[in-house]
């Protein structure tokens, strides 16, 4: 125990611990000041930590935000949707309607879009008729009228009439029956081989259309008339010009040439004017006749003593009464007409024009009325006041529903039948005023009275009228 003492006394008195203890200071001085550095690191850890939980707070509270207006905005995209859904649907729906009540509107392909899908063996004899047609332009209307009464003349039944029209949205088709088929021009070159696989014939109804201008379109007649007539020939078909002119002078050498080779081909190759035909016969064009306009077709109008009957009608009556008194409106004039020499034509005038209210009216009595060979027609609906007036000063006889057809009736002095709709509180009173004040040329029929019977007495007399235009009107 006294030796262990003496040792340990021995080290602790001895340099080498004095030297030890320095030694292990100066370790100890440098591990404090690497935990003081450390110490300051983490300080500055600690600080970046909190900075960056902080960021990360406030980054979760934007993403709260965005999700929130993400959500939002979601909502709202999809209520925007369903009201662009309903939107489209009610568009679709009004469009649609808009087509019903437009009497004139018809849906309409490019020429040659649609044959491919027609090929049929049993179909008849395809004329396709190409002018000016569908531009507003009264003389090019007249003559697709003629036109197409000469195809209704002809004894070949079994043929099928189209006209070409010209892309128009303005135009109301009051010239073209629902029973032609209407084409836009062609829009490519496989329009209009695929049109000139399908007619049987094609013919170009009278207008200004020999023409060498450089217009190289689809939509230019007389381009557009010198390609389908090309193809056509090719592929043995008829072509007809009939009563066309030319222009004072041709030029281009190339339309010659093509010209040249239709007119040799063609069925007809007809002008109708001297100098049109002297310019073809300059330029060496074969096969060139003159022909005169087709507008002079309504020449035996101009000398045809035909009378004209207004009918006025309302929609607010019964169908049924309303279709019986079109009917006995028809058998009237067949007897009246099969005892006299007269001829009459029924004009059915539309009086309320708003959504063709009485066009519409008119179009669905005579599909279904027995006409008898009767002539009628349905006027164009007149908002000219001028125009209107006129047309009554030309009348022979009128049957009016309408109280202001029936007023203006009276005051031209025309024989007026009024078939007053008594069932309308409105009705009653004004037009058995107005019967009453014009005894010479007024009968009146209530309609909760009426009779075949009654309709044909009034009719009888009042159709041997003779009437002169009251003089303060005739100035």
């Amino acid at each position: 125990m006294k030796d262990t003492e003496h040792k340990l006394v021995e080290y602790l008195d001895g340099p080498s611990f004095l030297q030890r203890v320095i030694v292990r200071k100066s370790h100890l001085k440098e591990v404090l000041e690497s935990i003081c550095a450390l110490k300051h690191q983490l300080a500055e850890v600690q600080c970046h930590l909190d900075k960056t939980q902080n960021a990360l707070l406030q980054t979760e509270g934007l993403c709260k935000v965005a999700e929130e207006r993400s959500a939002d905005l979601a909502k709202k995209l999809s209520a925007a949707e369903l009201r662009f859904s309903d939107a489209k649907a009610d568009l679709e729906c009004l469009v649609k309607k808009a087509k019903l009540l437009n009497p004139f509107s018809r849906e309409i392909l490019p020429l040659g879009r649609q044959i491919a899908k027609l090929k049929d063996e049993t179909r008849g004899k395809q004329i396709l008729l190409v002018g000016w047609y569908g531009a507003q332009n009264f003389g090019d209307e007249l003559m697709l009228r003629c036109m197409l009464k000469r195809f209704a003349s002809n004894p070949d039944n079994n043929a099928e009439i189209s006209v070409l029209v010209e892309q128009n949205d303005r135009y109301r088709f009051a010239n073209i029956p629902e029973t032609v088929s209407c084409f836009y021009p062609p829009e490519t070159e496989e329009d209009l081989l695929s049109a000139c696989e399908w007619f049987d014939e094609i013919v170009l109804g009278g207008g200004a259309h020999i023409d060498d201008a450089s217009i190289k379109n689809l939509d230019f007649i007389p381009y557009l008339m010198v390609r389908l007539s090309q193809e056509a020939l090719i592929r043995g078909k008829t072509v007809r010009w009939i009563s066309v002119s030319s222009n004072r002078s041709l030029e281009d050498p190339v339309y010659l040439d093509s010209l040249r080779k239709i007119a040799a081909g063609a069925a007809t190759f007809s002008v109708r004017d001297d100098f049109s035909l002297n310019v073809l016969q300059e330029a060496g064009v074969p096969n060139v006749t003159l022909d005169r306009d087709i507008a002079f077709d309504v020449e035996p109008f101009a000398g045809f003593q035909s009378k004209i009957a207004l009918v006025t009608l309302v929609d607010f009556e019964d169908a049924d009464l309303l279709e019986k008194v079109v009917d006995d409106l028809f058998g009237f004039f067949t007897d009246h007409m099969s005892n006299t020499d007269e001829t009459w034509q029924l004009c059915f005038l539309p009086f309320y024009l708003e959504n063709s209210n009485d066009r519409s009216l008119y179009e669905r009595l005579l599909k279904k009325a027995n006409t008898r060979g009767v002539p009628y027609f349905i006027a164009e609906e007149i908002e000219s006041v001028e125009t209107m007036l006129m047309l009554f000063r030309a009348a022979n006889l009128a049957v009016s529903m309408r109280y202001h057809a029936a007023l203006l009736a009276d005051v031209f002095n025309v024989p007026n039948l009024v078939l007053c709709p008594d069932s309308h509180r409105h009705y009653f009173n004004k037009m058995h005023a107005l019967s009453n004040a014009y005894p010479e040329v007024s009968r009146l029929i209530d309609i909760s009275a009426y009779t075949t019977e009654a309709l044909f007495e009034h009719l009888g007399r009042l159709s041997t009228i003779r009437t002169e235009i009251p003089q303060f009107l005739s100035h």
